[in-house]
Formats: structure tokens, sequence, C-alpha cells
């Protein structure tokens, strides 16, 4: 299966995310975060293994008690030299009580075997590139009140913006 996700720049250093009819909004921290519109994309990127681990979990626990739930508390740490990336992470699964020894060790192998976990241990091959130019330059978001004027003067006119 091949799937297509697409980010637009939304200003300052915030991005949305389109995914299958769903938007995320990503964003990085300054120095007055009331205005943070969204986690960091690396934020996103350890959350998407927790969930993932869980989801796993829920799926072994339910076999037996289609009531059951499962918690996925996450840390992660930053590495502190080049290059910048995650160099930690640490799940911990909250389950249900009284499962034997086996349930526990069959839910943590589940979770061990997630998509994003088999992602990161055999990590997929990354391709990337630059797209050819085209008469638009600017990738807009929905959300952009100019986005309207610019696409229909370049459709009316073939141009993006006005020659000086």
């Amino acid at each position: 299966m091949s799937a297509k996700i697409t980010v637009h720049h939304l200003g300052a250093d915030r991005f949305a995310i389109d995914i299958r009819g769903h938007r995320l909004v990503v964003d990085q921290p300054s120095d007055s975060a009331h205005h943070e519109a969204g986690p960091t994309p690396t934020e996103l990127f350890v959350a998407a293994l927790a969930g993932c681990a869980a989801h796993y979990a829920h799926r072994v626990l339910i076999r037996d008690d289609p009531d059951a739930t499962v918690k996925v508390t996450c840390w992660y740490r930053m590495s502190t030299g080049a290059p910048n990336r995650v160099e930690l992470v640490e799940l911990e699964a909250s389950l249900p009580p009284g499962l034997s020894a086996q349930r526990r060790a069959s839910v943590e192998r589940a979770m061990q075997h997630c998509t994003v976990h088999e992602s990161l241990t055999r990590p997929p091959h990354i391709v990337i590139s630059i797209a050819p130019e085209t008469k638009l330059v600017m990738a807009m978001a929905p959300t952009n009140s100019d986005a309207a004027a610019i696409l229909e003067y370049a459709g009316r006119t073939g141009k993006v913006g006005p020659e000086r």
C-alpha cells in the first residue's frame, strides 16, 4: 500500500499536515508558549510510537476481555550532540490487574512488533527530492486568505504575480 501525506506552511514555524482528510498542526516552541498551535514534529514522531504500541497492546488484551483498556506512558530524551535526534524512548504500559505473566509478556511482545517500532528497528529507505519549478511558486493552506485571489490571478493570466 502506498499513502500520501501533504505538509503546508501556515506561517512562522507552523505547518499543517494533511492525512486522509485529517489535519494536524505542528509548531515549534517559542518564548510565548500560549501561541503554540500544536506539538512539534518530534513530539508527534514519539507519540506515533507510543500510540502504535498502545494499539497493539490493546488488540492483545481484548482477545480475552473485550472491555480491557491499556494506558501507555512515554518518556523520551534528545541527543546532546550532533546529529540532533531522539536518542532514547521509554514506553510503559499500564495493564489491567490480575494478568498472568504469560499475558503480560504477550502484550510486551506485541508492543515490540507494532508497525512504528518495526519501522524504527528496520528503517525505511528515505528519498528526498526537490520538485520541479512550476508557475505557482507558493504552496498555500486553505487558511491563507490571499490564496483564492492569487490562484484566480494565476489562472486568468498564467502568472503568479504582477510583472514589475
